[in-house]
C-alpha cells in the first residue's frame, strides 16, 4: 500500500511507502494540485485546476501524462468503466479514459463545490454550494434523478456511506457571531434531513466514514470530530500535529485513517491515526518549507511479480497414545530476513532547531490489531494461510542545538503471507502466533537538513503453537512408573534437558517444611 498526498501549493503529488512512513517520491504534477483519484492498480490522476489538466501519474515508471481539460480541481473516476467526470464550476465533463475524448457535459450549476460516485457507480452525486443544492444524477444516461435545495449556507463538502442509503454535508456561514458550523445527515430515500451542532469556531474540512464512526476534519479547532452516526452525537475528538487538517482517508484494511495538514508557517504533513485506538501513531513531513497539503488516497499498487517467495511449509503429525499429557508444542516455525533499506525520518525541526542523535532503538514486532487473516486454501487441501501485517515501533533519541533531549517514533510495516500444512482434524484458528523479531542497523544514520536516515534488517521469527499430546508411557499395567533411561527416547523431543550444576539447585537455607512428613 502507497500513501498520496497532492500539494495545492507547490503542485507536488508526494508518494509515501506505507510499510516505513517514507517519502519515495515527489512528482510535480500542475499548478494547484487537488483531488487524487485511481484509475487502476497502477495509475492515479491528480486535478489542476490552474493547469486547467488532469495529470496521469504511472506509479511504477514515475511517468507523467497530461490531459489538458478544464477543471477547478473536483474529479470522480469510474474504474470499471473507464469514465471521468470532471467539475469545471459550472457544468460537469464526463471523459472517456478510453478513447481520451469527451463524451457529454452536464450543465446548470453555479458553483460546484464536490462531486461524488457511489459505490457501483451507478450514481453521481454532485453539490452546488451558490445554488445550495444537492443533486443526484443517472452516470448512465447523465440524467438527474433529483435534487434537494435549500440546504442552508455556504455546504463545503460531502461524504456518501457505502450503502448508498446516506449523505453528510459540512455546512458553514462563516459568520463568527452567529454559531451556525454543522453537519448536515441526509436520508437519500426519503429526503429527510438531520442537523449536528458543533462547537463554536468549527470548520469542516474534510470526512471519513468508519464502521459507525464519523470522522469529521475540524481545521477550526485543530481536531478530528468523532461522531457516532447511530446516535448522531460528537462523543470526542482527536487533536492533529498541525493546526489546520483538511482531507481524510481510511486505508482499504480500515485499520488507518491519513489526515493532511498544515501550520501557519506553511509546512505540511500527513497524520497517521490508528483507528482501532484513535491514536495518532505516524507522522510523515512534507518536503516542501512552503506547502499546502489538500487530498490524501491510499492505493495498493501492483508490483512486478516476484518468483521464489519464501513459504512455510510444516508437516503436523499427530499421534495416539494410550497414556498421554496435553502440552503446548512449536509446530511450526518460520524465518525471515526482511530489509528496510533507505529509511527517511523528517524530525519536526521548529525554531531553526538541528539534532544529534544519540540512539536508535526497535522494539519487538506485533501483528496490527485487525490485520490478521486465517484461512483455508481450496485448491490446496490441508495447506492454509495465515496473512498479517507486522509492525515495528522504532524511538529516536536525539539532542537538540540547545542541549535538549528529544524524542520521536514512528513505525515500520511489512505485509506477511505464510502457507502452513495442517490436519484435516485441526483448524488453523486453533493455533497461537508468537512472534520474535530482531532489528539490526546495516548503515551508519545520518542526520542532514533534519532528515535522519538509515537502514535495518529485520530477522523475523514466528512460531506456530498449539496443544498437542505427549506420551510418558507412565502407570504401566503394573502401576509403577517407567525407568527413564528406556523412556528417554520417548520425552526428549518434547522437553529440554537440564544439565544441572556441581551443587544443590535449591539456595542455601531453603526450609521444606513437610519434608520430614515424607521421609517417615
Amino acid at each position: 500500500m502507497f500513501y498520496y498526498v497532492s500539494n495545492a501549493k507547490t503542485g507536488i503529488l508526494t508518494i509515501i511507502n506505507s510499510s516505513c512512513n517514507t517519502i519515495v517520491r515527489n512528482i510535480f504534477v500542475g499548478k494547484r494540485a487537488f483531488k487524487i483519484a485511481a484509475i487502476d492498480n497502477n495509475r492515479v490522476c491528480v486535478a489542476c485546476d490552474r493547469s486547467n489538466s488532469i495529470s496521469v501519474v504511472d506509479c511504477l515508471s514515475y511517468d507523467v501524462k497530461i490531459i489538458d481539460i478544464p477543471n477547478d480541481g473536483n474529479m470522480e473516476i469510474d474504474k470499471l468503466n473507464k469514465k471521468m467526470f470532471i467539475s469545471n464550476t459550472s457544468e460537469i465533463i464526463k471523459y472517456d479514459l478510453s478513447t481520451e475524448k469527451v463524451i457529454s457535459y452536464i450543465g446548470g450549476f453555479s458553483g460546484i463545490t464536490a462531486l461524488k460516485l457511489n459505490e457501483d457507480t451507478s450514481k453521481l452525486y454532485v453539490l452546488d454550494k451558490l445554488l445550495s443544492e444537492f443533486r443526484i444524477y443517472s452516470t448512465v444516461n447523465s440524467k438527474l434523478i433529483y435534487s434537494i435545495k435549500n440546504l442552508g449556507i455556504n455546504p463545503g463538502f460531502f461524504l456518501i456511506s457505502k450503502d448508498d442509503k446516506t449523505a453528510y454535508i459540512s455546512m458553514g456561514n462563516h459568520d463568527h457571531s452567529i454559531n451556525n458550523y454543522d453537519i448536515l445527515k441526509l436520508d437519500i430515500q426519503t429526503q429527510k434531513l438531520r442537523s449536528l451542532d458543533l462547537p463554536k469556531g468549527s470548520i469542516i474540512a474534510g470526512m471519513a466514514l468508519n464502521g459507525n464512526t464519523l470522522y469529521a476534519a475540524n481545521r477550526g479547532l485543530n481536531r478530528i470530530e468523532l461522531i457516532n452516526i447511530e446516535t448522531y452525537k460528537a462523543y470526542g475528538f482527536i487533536l492533529t500535529s498541525m493546526p489546520k487538517p483538511n482531507r481524510l482517508c481510511i486505508t482499504d484494511d480500515e485499520t488507518k485513517l491519513l489526515v493532511v495538514n498544515r501550520n501557519d508557517g506553511g509546512k505540511g504533513s500527513l497524520d497517521i491515526i490508528d483507528t482501532t485506538t484513535n491514536l495518532i501513531i505516524g507522522r510523515v513531513l512534507m518536503d516542501s518549507q512552503d506547502s499546502q497539503p489538500y487530498d490524501v488516497a491510499s492505493f495498493y499498487l501492483s508490483l512486478p511479480e516476484i518468483t521464489n517467495l519464501p513459504v512455510s511449509i510444516t508437516d503436523l503429525r499427530l499421534t495416539k497414545k494410550p497414556l498421554i499429557i496435553i502440552t503446548k508444542k512449536v509446530f511450526a516455525c518460520y524465518h525471515e530476513n526482511i530489509d528496510f533499506s533507505n529509511i527517511a525520518i523528517s524530525l519536526a525541526g521548529v525554531n531553526n532547531l538541528s539534532y544529534v542523535l544519540e540512539k536508535l532503538k526497535f522494539n519487538n514486532g506485533v501483528i496490527v490489531k485487525g490485520s490478521e487473516v486465517r484461512t483455508s486454501i481450496d485448491e490446496m487441501p490441508g495447506f492454509s494461510r495465515i496473512q498479517f501485517i507486522l509492525r515495528i515501533t522504532y524511538i529516536i533519541y536525539c539532542r537538540d542545538n540547545n542541549d535538549n533531549k528529544q524524542r520521536f517514533e514512528g513505525f515500520l510495516e511489512n505485509n506477511q503471507d505464510i502457507i502452513v500444512t495442517m490436519p484435516k482434524e485441526r483448524d488453523v484458528d486453533e493455533f497461537e502466533l508468537m512472534l520474535k523479531t530482531t532489528t539490526k542497523l546495516i548503515n551508519t544514520p545520518s542526520i542532514i537538513d533534519n532528515v535522519l536516515r538509515f537502514g535495518v534488517t529485520t530477522f523475523l521469527e514466528l512460531k506456530i503453537i498449539g496443544e498437542d499430546e505427549i506420551s510418558m508411557k507412565a502407570f504401566q499395567n503394573s502401576g509403577r512408573w517407567p525407568d527413564l533411561e528406556e523412556d528417554l527416547d520417548n520425552i526428549e523431543e518434547h522437553f529440554e534437558t537440564f544439565l544441572g550444576s556441581s551443587g544443590s539447585i535449591f539456595p542455601e537455607g531453603t526450609v521444606f517444611p513437610y519434608l520430614d512428613e515424607i521421609n517417615d
